[in-house]
């Protein structure tokens, strides 16, 4: 009997993707974001760098943001964070973006 193959899971808090358009709009023109500690998905990080979130309802301050730049801007949060933000967000595969409620995103700058 062949030993029993593994399979890493995650689950991961609300988190943000941004494309390097929007990194710039929050940032600063040729902003980057800074490689706070490595995620278990090779050359994938979070980020220093944080946004908060406004919703029609609610908002959350703080939101981390993980790296590197994509190709589209993206918040993922649990139904509970929708619910709290008061958004109505669908539920599928990461990437797909059309027709998906806005929401107002706000750079924190630290000092």
């Amino acid at each position: 009997m062949s030993e029993p193959k593994k399979v890493p899971v995650g689950v991961s808090a609300r988190h943000i993707h941004l494309t390097q358009e929007h990194i710039e709009i929050l940032f600063g023109q040729g902003a980057r974001l800074t490689e706070m500690k490595p995620l278990s998905q090779p050359g994938q990080f979070a980020a220093n760098e944080t946004v908060a979130v406004f919703g029609p309802k609610g908002s959350f301050a703080k939101v981390r943001i993980l790296g590197p730049a994509r190709s589209a801007t993206q918040l993922e949060v649990s139904r509970t964070d929708a619910f709290v933000l008061g958004l109505q967000p669908p539920v599928r595969e990461s990437g797909i973006t059309e027709g998906t409620p806005g929401m107002r995103i706000v750079a924190l700058l630290e000092k």
